[in-house]
């Protein structure tokens, strides 16, 4: 049987795998295309089952907003090469798109358990770029907010001009509550300072009271070699300066504002209030990096 190119293509579209392994299945086939998609789906599960425990240190962020939704999504891969092509970055932006529009899927399980397209689910989509790309590719982090006053923002890192506007490799949500009366327009300009000051600072936690307890404890081993044999009064006062130092480096709310460092976030929050005319609260905020 003479396999068409309309046949390729066809099983292409439903395996997402390359060309000539489309072509090399329906021959085996004879052309039957649910064996073929069958024989290669199977196949794309062998490959991902290999591939699996690879490092994923590369990838893609990508940032939605609509309203007073917004959204990041963070997909993984082995390379910068593999993040850059069309088929990788057109799955994110999809991806995104589907967590954007349903408020359902605020987190990585219930993505890709969600019915995508052609009847599968971002789970075996995935399975067929992994065959099809040669890499192991994972879904990261998924967040999406849809209350009070929420801000985004996408960094392309070190990789400028290689992203487009929505995508990079930092991305930044911040969540603010407010009391009635405040101007919306100072609102807004306050949440988009806090995603360029997270960006830049590295935030990783709103308050100390947030820090896990197995980081500090992580942490003061190394604090306490640093300090070494020295009196039990001075060693305290040494580990206790390191903490709070820490705190000052990885809490948002102690961090010195990246526009004016005479300012922590904490006061810049309170010098706001008093301007937007009603307290502000920072909700929540989340950061992600790829490889991070």
């Amino acid at each position: 049987m003479t396999i068409t190119t309309a046949m390729v293509k066809e099983l292409r579209e439903l395996t997402g795998v390359g060309p000539l392994d489309c072509k090399k299945a329906l021959e085996s086939y004879g052309g039957d295309l649910q064996k073929a998609t069958e024989f290669l789906r199977e196949k794309g599960l062998a490959k991902a089952a290999k591939k699996a425990g690879r490092e994923t240190n590369a990838g893609l962020v990508i940032v939605k907003s609509a309203g007073d939704a917004a959204c990041a999504v963070e997909l993984m891969c082995e390379t910068d090469f593999v993040a850059r092509t069309d088929a990788f970055k057109q799955f994110a932006h999809r991806a995104a798109e589907q967590v954007l529009a349903e408020p359902g899927l605020n987190n990585r399980e219930a993505l890709l358990a969600n019915p995508f397209m052609d009847g599968k689910t971002a789970a075996e989509i995935i399975q067929g770029m992994i065959g099809a790309l040669g890499e192991n590719i994972v879904m990261g982090r998924v967040v999406r907010y849809d209350s009070g006053v929420v801000a985004s923002y996408v960094h392309s890192g070190e990789l400028e001009g290689t992203y487009g506007p929505d995508e990079g490799r930092i991305g930044v949500l911040v969540e603010l509550g407010v009391g009635e009366g405040a101007d919306r327009s100072m609102m807004d300009d306050l949440a988009h300072d806090l995603t360029l000051h997270i960006t830049s600072a590295g935030s990783r936690y709103l308050r100390p009271e947030d820090v896990p307890a197995e980081v500090i404890e992580q942490e003061r081993e190394t604090w306490l070699a640093d300090v070494g044999n020295k009196p039990e009064a001075i060693k305290a006062r040494i580990l206790e300066g390191r903490q709070n130092s820490f705190y000052q480096d990885v809490c948002l709310l102690q961090q010195a504002f990246v526009k004016d460092d005479s300012l922590t976030i904490a006061e810049l929050i309170e010098q706001r209030s008093r301007e937007i005319g009603a307290p502000v609260q920072i909700m929540r905020f989340v950061r992600f990096e790829v490889g991070n």
